[in-house]
């Protein structure tokens, strides 16, 4: 099953997007997240749908997808 990391702000919006999520009937975990490029650790929600479709959504309650990783 193919899975993307969408990398967040922050755990609160981690947490607040993965609950909007499933009650769209959606899979999602979190994960945190430490890389140097992001300038310390963030949040990441693992996701196995469509992106773009996901992070429209997340935009629509005014959370911003920082950065999709794939895998």
């Amino acid at each position: 099953m193919n899975s993307w990391l969408i990398i967040l702000n922050s755990s609160t919006h981690a947490i607040k997007a993965q609950r909007f999520l499933a009650r769209k009937g959606y899979k999602s975990s979190i994960e945190r997240v430490s890389r140097g490029n992001l300038g310390g650790c963030k949040s990441g929600l693992r996701v196995y749908e469509d992106t773009a479709n996901i992070c429209r959504m997340l935009s629509d309650i005014g959370i911003i997808c920082r950065e999709i990783i794939e895998g």
